[in-house]
């Protein structure tokens, strides 16, 4: 398994990995390409070291094994996960356009009647599949729900 050190360029697996999307207090979040796909993925990577000293590793396996299990137009994908010495990799399905708060903010937008009402038909729609597989989402703000290249929402 090849170990992924920098935080700029590189590879860990069978992934190319680019630039920083994103960073939280356990993980951060880099753009990356399938070598053998060649398909744009996001990976986010938890650090083992953050979620040791938090007491969150239980909490971190558990949501990786349910994510994995979830499979709906209106939540973002795992497509797959693995780890090393330091870090868990989620591989993620990309959201080209980011947090719906961000574009907000960095558009200077609000979206017309029409528009907000899908957003929030694909977040109930979300919903609701989560809560039909016992699933409650601890954490569901505008910084979770995140635009794909055609618009759509997708909760993180």
């Amino acid at each position: 398994m090849n170990k992924y050190h920098s935080s700029l360029g590189g590879s860990i697996e069978q992934y190319a990995v680019h630039n920083p999307l994103g960073k939280g207090g356990f993980a951060t979040v880099h753009r990356a390409t399938c070598l053998r796909t060649g398909l744009e993925v996001a990976i986010k990577m938890i650090d083992k070291k953050k979620i040791t000293s938090n007491n969150m590793e239980k909490r971190v396996a558990a949501e990786v094994k349910i994510h994995s299990q979830l499979r709906h137009p209106s939540i973002l994908e795992l497509y797959t996960f693995f780890e090393d010495d330091n870090y868990v990799y989620l591989v993620l399905e990309m959201a080209h356009n980011g947090e719906l708060q961000r574009y907000m903010r960095a558009n200077h937008i609000t979206f017309p009647e029409e528009q907000a009402s899908l957003i929030v038909r694909q977040v109930v729609e979300g919903l609701r599949y989560l809560h039909s597989h016992n699933v409650v989402h601890r954490d569901l703000t505008l910084s979770n729900l995140l635009l794909m290249k055609d618009m759509r929402v997708k909760i993180a």
